[in-house]
């Protein structure tokens, strides 16, 4: 996929900070080393916004404040607007990335730090920072790679970076703040109370059960993690409507609903054991609603595989799968059949978060399928 947008950079009249305070949060280690490699002091602003607060080497660098929290530095490249557009968070990444650069004073160090998160560049920065009436794209192939270009409006190539879909690369944040941050951010995320639309019959696909219908929506890696939507048919005198499936008969497919649609999940609890970083774990419970609305706001994908349904409980792995950013959720969820269709109803969940895509076997199913002799045995390279 290819995005290509006119830069134009107005910069909404982003103005120069104050007299600045030395007690600003951050909401990483690196933001803040970024500030002091740079002298930056700054003044918690009114309100969350952008602003100008210094420069680098003679380049205007700009920061974000959201929730109170500096959320981003960077060396000015585009306006908040343009970002929208063309994706925040590969914008976010360009910007603070060439602020890593321009404040890295060893030579030798900035090759290492080159090499180590498989950035590549090409043409000169110098020839983008402030321009006007520059063309930017974004590519997107099917390689694990970005490609971040800025051409002048003859059309002229100025200056590219490539990148590997590594989420702690693009985000800033290390794996142990990911993981540390995953909780709050849950704790009031909202949830996104609206249904599928009603599926066409010729998208469903019949069960072996009579009047369940499946509405397939493709697997990851093999057969036995797939993700779909199961739908009871109800039939009326003139036509049949479908709706989601939701009972205790049907504990299995309706587990695979719940854990698909938020607006479902919301009349659910999940008992979380966060497996961190360290061999560590934290135990919390939040809104099974606002857990799958945030995986599926983050562009992840819900793939799930049944490894154990018997009269009492049901065991299965979800993995919400984020193919843009290069990383997955992974959980093994439990629930007891009469918890099915029951308000308030509660699941358990053992929860390994931000897991880069290529680490699945080793952290995962290396270790969870040897204790569940009733797992489906397979195994993702």
């Amino acid at each position: 996929m290819r995005r290509i947008l006119y830069i134009g950079i107005a910069l909404l009249g982003l103005g120069l900070t104050a007299q600045a305070q030395s007690s600003a949060w951050y909401r990483t280690q690196l933001l803040r080393e970024l500030s002091e490699a740079n002298q930056l002091t700054l003044n918690q602003p009114k309100r969350d916004t952008t602003l100008r607060v210094g420069r680098c080497k003679g380049f205007p660098v700009v920061a974000e404040w959201q929730a109170g929290i500096v959320s981003h530095l960077g060396i000015e490249l585009f306006d908040p607007e343009l970002k929208k557009l063309a994706g925040k968070e590969l914008c976010d990444f360009a910007e603070r990335y060439l602020l890593e650069e321009l404040s890295t004073e060893s030579p030798e160090e900035l090759e290492r730090k080159r090499f180590d998160n498989g950035v590549r560049q090409s043409g000169s920065m110098e020839l983008v920072i402030g321009q006007k009436e520059l063309l930017f794209s974004i590519n997107s192939p099917q390689t694990g790679m970005y490609e971040l270009c800025w051409d002048s409006s003859e059309g002229k190539r100025l200056y590219t970076i490539t990148l590997p879909a590594n989420w702690e690369l693009i985000s800033g944040e290390n794996k142990i703040e990911q993981e540390n941050n995953l909780r709050g951010v849950l704790a009031n995320y909202p949830i996104d109370e609206s249904l599928p639309r009603e599926p066409k019959i010729s998208r469903l696909e019949k069960t072996t059960t009579k009047g369940i219908w499946i509405q397939k929506r493709g697997h990851y890696m093999i057969p036995q993690m797939a993700s779909a939507l199961y739908y009871r048919e109800v039939k009326s005198d003139s036509e049949s409507r479908f709706e989601l499936l939701i009972d205790r008969k049907h504990a299995a497919e309706s587990l695979i609903n719940l854990l698909s649609v938020s607006a479902l999940a919301k009349a659910y609890t999940v008992q979380i054991s966060q497996q961190k970083y360290g061999f560590k774990a934290e135990e919390y419970t939040i809104n099974l609603g606002r857990l799958v609305s945030y995986c599926l706001d983050c562009g992840c994908e819900p793939y799930i595989g049944i490894e154990q349904s018997d009269e009492q409980h049901i065991v299965a792995t979800l993995l919400m799968v984020n193919q843009q950013w290069g990383y997955n959720h992974i959980l093994q969820v439990s629930i007891d059949r009469d918890q099915i269709g029951k308000p308030g109803g509660v699941l358990k969940a053992k929860l390994n978060a931000f897991t880069p895509t290529h680490n699945l076997e080793t952290l995962y199913y290396d270790d969870q399928i040897k204790k569940h002799s009733t797992a489906p045995k397979f195994t993702i390279k």
